[in-house]
């Protein structure tokens, strides 16, 4: 029994080392939104950083009675 956690545990910090290499962000990303109208660009800066910009329109709805 403690054979095969030791094992276990070898085998998943082998596959937690070969995770941390690689990169985890695409180079850039073009997204449209349907819901909240507009577009987002994201840039991969970094291995694990991103820049995201947005531009979207933005609708209120406004109502009193002093008006």
């Amino acid at each position: 029994m403690k054979k095969t956690i030791f094992l276990s545990a070898i085998l998943l910090s082998v596959f937690h080392l070969n995770a941390q290499s690689t990169k985890h962000v695409e180079d850039g990303l073009f997204k449209v939104n349907a819901l909240a109208p507009g577009i987002s660009y994201e840039l991969g800066v970094a291995d694990k950083t991103t820049l995201n910009l947005e531009a979207f329109l933005g609708f209120a709805l406004n109502g009193g009675t002093d008006r």
